[in-house]
């Protein structure tokens, strides 16, 4: 298990807690007296939705940007102290991409009730300050908006906002029309439905269905992509992520007989609505289906459990690869650019 905090960190936390209160650290009451300002400060912060909901869409980020790859480097911006600290606001996190980029990201969770009126809203007075830390240390300033009601992301430039004295604002529909996901390595795939999963019977074994029952013994599992079946490892892996985390849906499973013999069983996955002609159907973006794996490990009944997961470097690997498609899982990628049009000032 991963060390939480170091002992450095943790003791940096108590001269804080020790030069607020005036007390010697080396007082063994001093301890007491932290470990229960602590345990009230993360109960406090447990109880806020805010709180919870605003660490998790940072640190998902953060896992999103490590299976994203395609940075030199990634650091956690507004940990520690800078001085001074009334006239700037420092973002969430540093980004240098692999073309040399540099980039400063605030994330932020929106969450609006109504799914189609999502306006994201922001204090002027803090994104200035914000860009004003930016373009001290040479950075190009971008807020990332978690639209947790839909469960997808946004890269937006603060200057794409709508802004008057006391608030800066922008739109889900507009934010999509500029945003930069793909600049950090988002794609959207598009491939061939359906997508299958069969669980051959053993044909030497009893399969027949009898009195609306049937004991059967599976020997085989198979992966179909339209009417092609999926062989190559690789294939199989970036398969099983679009199933389980894509944007189609699940029908029931159905059974495929031979008389009232059991050959297969077979889940099937689509699009709700098939294009007619042009040989492919979109099923997510690298973003949003590693946001619902995200999900899946920290949230249970709508109820969030966790705020961070182990990072895995390697989990968008299939999704991202450059290596040519396959003719039994032909791919389709889409690498979408932001549309400004910018207001007159």
């Amino acid at each position: 298990m991963a060390r939480l905090i170091s002992n450095l960190d943790l003791f940096a936390a108590y001269a804080r807690f020790g030069r607020g209160s005036q007390i010697s650290l080396r007082d063994t009451s001093a301890i007491e007296d932290f470990a229960s300002h602590v345990k009230a400060q993360v109960t406090d912060a447990v109880l806020n939705p805010i709180v919870i909901h605003g660490q998790r869409a940072q640190n998902m980020f953060e896992a999103m940007m490590i299976g994203f790859g395609g940075y030199r480097l990634l650091k956690v911006e507004d940990g520690g102290r800078y001085h001074p600290e009334e006239d700037f606001e420092v973002p969430d996190f540093r980004i240098v991409l692999s073309n040399g980029d540099m980039l400063l990201v605030e994330v932020k969770n929106h969450y609006g009730k109504d799914p189609f009126k999502q306006t994201a809203k922001f204090k002027s007075d803090y994104l200035k300050r914000m860009s004003e830390y930016s373009k001290l240390v040479g950075c190009q300033l971008r807020i990332a908006i978690y639209w947790a009601r839909w469960g997808f992301w946004t890269l937006t430039d603060p200057e794409d906002l709508a802004a008057n004295e006391s608030n800066s604002t922008i739109s889900m529909t507009d934010a999509m029309r500029v945003s930069e996901m793909a600049r950090l390595g988002d794609v959207t795939i598009g491939t061939k439905a359906p997508l299958k999963f069969r669980m051959v019977a053993d044909q030497s074994k009893p399969r027949f269905i009898e009195n609306g029952q049937a004991n059967i013994t599976i020997c085989q599992v198979q992966l179909f992509c339209d009417q092609s079946e999926i062989i190559d490892e690789n294939d199989k892996r970036l398969v099983w992520l679009l199933m389980q985390f894509g944007d189609w849906e699940t029908e029931p499973p159905t059974a495929i007989m031979d008389g009232d013999l059991v050959d297969a069983l077979e889940c099937q996955w689509s699009p709700q609505q098939a294009s007619d002609d042009q040989g492919f159907d979109m099923i997510g973006t690298a973003s949003t289906i590693f946001s619902r794996y995200f999900a899946l490990n920290t949230t249970s009944g709508g109820e969030i459990l966790q705020t961070e997961i182990e990072p895995v470097p390697d989990w968008l690997a299939p999704i991202l690869s450059d290596r040519p498609t396959s003719d039994a899982l032909p791919i389709w990628k889409f690498f979408l650019q932001p549309n400004r049009q910018r207001r007159a000032t």
